[in-house]
């Protein structure tokens, strides 16, 4: 995706906001006595002038926070990062990859609003290749660097199921939609709940903590895992053999 592109589809999501601002900013200055109060000098009339110009410095700072998430994404993504190999029970690189995500995050403020717009963002990026693992890598490490504890991600925007969400977190995260393999990979004291599917592997390497997974989950759950708890509402196809963690229903 060039710049310009970026560019035109962030000025997209900011304008996809409802109107209602302008209209309620409308409607109080009718309220207060319109332009004529402010002209007068009406200490309402120029709060209301006031907050409109607040409103509009934070919509610009919401921008300046999506901008700056995009190019830390887009670095990410030309860091050729490729995908973890799985030796034996342990998966390797996974470590490097967040540590590569880190550094590009580091010093860059974000709340839950700012997580929000940018999942809604990545539906642009998904012929990038290693898509669905080098996305919730990020987002894992967006998760976890983040000063927040808990943390909502909306997947139901994106079409491919996102690898690793969750991975390595000790905070609470809601995965609204689906996830793809190994989500919460070595969870330590975290909670995690997928209200969609889940893919193969999920709680692999898990130490501690609670894995929620109302739809129906892969393969190899919690292969590898050490401690833990991974609920199954809606089932499996299959249990790994070493699996540690409690998981409910067998």
């Amino acid at each position: 995706m060039s710049s310009f592109q970026v560019s035109f589809f962030l000025i997209g999501i900011f304008f996809e906001l409802p109107y209602c601002e302008d209209v309620i900013c409308m409607q109080n200055r009718q309220a207060s006595g319109g332009d004529r109060a402010i002209a007068q000098g009406n200490p309402a009339g120029n709060g209301l002038a006031g907050s409109f110009t607040r409103e509009a410095g934070r919509t610009k700072d919401s921008l300046d926070r999506l901008v700056g998430l995009l190019d830390a994404w887009q670095a990410f993504c030309k860091a050729q990062v490729g995908e973890p190999v799985a030796e034996g029970k342990r998966i390797i690189g996974l470590s490097h990859h967040h540590s590569v995500a880190f550094t590009l995050l580091c010093n860059r403020p974000f709340g839950q609003e700012d997580m929000d717009r940018f999942c809604q963002a990545l539906s642009s990026f998904e012929d990038t290749e290693n898509f669905a693992f080098k996305a919730g890598i990020f987002l894992s490490a967006m998760m976890n660097i983040g000063e927040g504890q808990e943390y909502v991600v909306n997947t139901r925007g994106i079409r491919t199921p996102l690898h690793h969400l969750g991975a390595c977190s000790s905070k609470k995260i809601i995965i609204r939609g689906d996830a793809g393999d190994h989500a919460g990979d070595f969870l330590n004291r975290g909670e995690m709940t997928i209200e969609g599917k889940a893919g193969n592997a999920v709680g692999s390497d898990m130490q501690s903590g609670l894995i929620t997974v109302k739809g129906r989950a892969g393969f190899s759950v919690g292969a590898g895992s050490n401690g833990g708890t991974i609920l199954l509402e809606s089932g499996c196809d299959g249990v790994a053999p070493d699996a540690k963690a409690k998981i409910e229903p067998r």
